[in-house]
């Protein structure tokens, strides 16, 4: 019931739909946000409903614990805050992995400035992180699986904010301004500031499972202006939907994708699942977990569901 309609993602495939929208507050890594910690379940389905099974607190820090993502089953990447004098005199934010199984975390990174984003490349040719340089300028980077920096992968586009890879070489970035960009490149054009495709999108990017769309929010020209929008553009010919009857609740401003395809938000410390025509519907109440809303949420292969919750 929850997963996206076969038929209605192909016909996404050829429409078109322009809009106009606000523009936010910039969205940038100046100062550290509160401090968050990462809770790791498995999602099950149960008849007509989504359930988490084996919820559990990860990490137990008073800082910012943030950006989660799975290397694989057993290993979850993430970024946190670290206050180490040996490393830097400013706090900042270095890439940690962490090994589910025993619950050991490991410091990739322990660099003089900040890394965010950790995120698999295909291929498994290492990692791509934003990372600060010495002058403050947010860029995408390569990294080699124990953390260490190979290359800048495109020197010429910067501040990069947010990214998803589509493929071995193309990745869809969030490029900070005035507005904000949503902007496709390829690693093997450096020298190119890529293409713009819409501006002002929110930080939730992300490939949609079993397909060749991408997603990402942006806020209509409505009265409430808190309130996100879904927009699904197709890999293959860049022609892009705004979803009308899907709105993120109030409360929500990330989102993710199940294994299966399963739309996942919050709304006030509950968890719903959404499709494209329906209203959200609760599958858990997370409030044990999280003492305000749900913020960051990642899924893995197999349905290992990572939430964030701030302190």
């Amino acid at each position: 019931m929850f997963n996206l309609c076969k038929q209605y993602l192909l016909k996404l495939l050829f429409i078109t739909s322009i809009f106009s929208f606000n523009v936010f507050s910039t969205i940038a890594y100046a100062q550290t946000p509160p401090g968050s910690n990462i809770w790791v379940g498995q999602l099950v389905k149960e008849e007509e409903s989504i359930v988490i099974k084996g919820l559990k607190k990860m990490t137990d820090s008073d800082d910012y614990t943030n950006q989660p993502y799975f290397l694989s089953e057993e290993t979850l990447l993430f970024t946190q805050a670290v206050n180490d004098k040996n490393i830097s005199e400013n706090e900042q934010t270095d890439v940690f992995k962490l090994n589910l199984v025993t619950g050991e975390q490991t410091n990739l990174t322990k660099s003089s400035t900040s890394e965010y984003s950790p995120t698999p490349m295909p291929k498994q040719t290492g990692l791509s992180v934003i990372r600060v340089n010495e002058a403050g300028l947010q860029e995408l980077w390569q990294l080699d699986f124990n953390g260490k920096p190979i290359s800048n992968l495109l020197p010429a586009i910067e501040p990069v904010g947010y990214h998803v890879w589509l493929n071995e070489h193309e990745l869809m970035l969030f490029v900070l301004g005035e507005p904000h960009q949503l902007v496709k490149a390829n690693i093997k054009k450096p020298s190119s500031k890529g293409t713009v495709l819409d501006t002002n999108p929110g930080p939730s990017l992300f490939n949609i499972p079993n397909t060749r769309l991408f997603s990402y929010t942006q806020q209509p020209n409505t009265d409430n202006a808190e309130v996100w929008q879904l927009k699904i553009q197709s890999f293959v010919n860049s022609s892009t939907i705004a979803l009308d009857s899907i709105l993120l609740p109030d409360t929500a401003y990330y989102y993710a994708w199940s294994h299966e395809g399963d739309l996942l938000t919050s709304d006030n410390g509950a968890l719903v699942a959404m499709d494209l025509s329906e209203k959200p519907r609760l599958f858990t109440q997370v409030k044990g977990a999280c003492k305000t809303n749900v913020s960051r949420i990642a899924v893995s292969a197999a349905g290992k569901i990572a939430l964030v919750c701030s302190v």
